[in-house]
């Protein structure tokens, strides 16, 4: 089962889209248990008999490992220009039994405009006076979160962005995305839907 959830970031724009994967399960099972019926016969049935006090009964419980993206935002409209690069972030906050991975993926890596007319490329290289958007992957050292220092350009295959160590309740993860136009680039609102998806190691 999986559910979408749908943000507005901007840079001119990144639309997201959230995917939640695991789902908890579990089953029982129950040893059969033996019953003791007050003409001392066995096995008739709980609703005529008492349980023998020296019966043993087992329950076994299974619970699968479980996660759940929570909640996927973003830091709303980025404005930018031909001068400089900016900044906006993409934040999921994921629960898990386990450790997990995040992955982004796009299928449609591009920023494009409303028309569809121009667009700003997914690229790894994001710096004032060209065109390129791109997402800093995140990496863990004793437990503190950092992003990575290059930016990571999204491609339609999933990738994994952040590798957990541990387990996790309602942990927030901030990505950091990045823009920059070239002066040839038309002013108006680009935007791209993100897949952000949560999975048990």
């Amino acid at each position: 089962m999986e559910k979408m959830v749908r943000n507005l970031l901007g840079v001119t724009g990144i639309l997201i889209g959230a995917s939640v994967v695991g789902l908890p399960l579990m089953s029982t099972h129950a040893a059969p248990q033996t019953f003791v019926c007050q003409d001392g016969t066995e096995g008739v049935g709980p609703l005529l008999c008492r349980a023998s006090d020296e019966d043993e009964s087992n329950v076994r419980l299974n619970v699968d490992h479980t996660i759940s993206l929570d909640a996927v935002a973003t830091g709303g409209i980025v404005q930018v220009n031909a001068e400089a690069a900016r900044q906006g972030t993409i934040s999921a906050t994921v629960s898990s039994s386990a450790p997990y991975t995040v992955s982004l993926s796009a299928a449609q890596p591009n920023l494009s405009n409303a028309d569809k007319t121009h667009s700003i490329p997914a690229k790894s290289t994001v710096q004032a006076g060209t065109s390129a958007w791109g997402i800093k992957k995140i990496t863990e050292t004793d437990g503190t979160l950092a992003n990575a220092a290059n930016y990571t350009a999204i491609t339609t295959k999933p990738e994994v962005f952040y590798e957990s160590t541990k387990s996790a309740d309602k942990q927030k993860i901030d990505f950091e995305a990045g823009v920059s136009v070239d002066a040839g680039v038309p002013a108006g609102l680009y935007s791209t839907e993100v897949t952000v998806t949560a999975a048990i190691k």
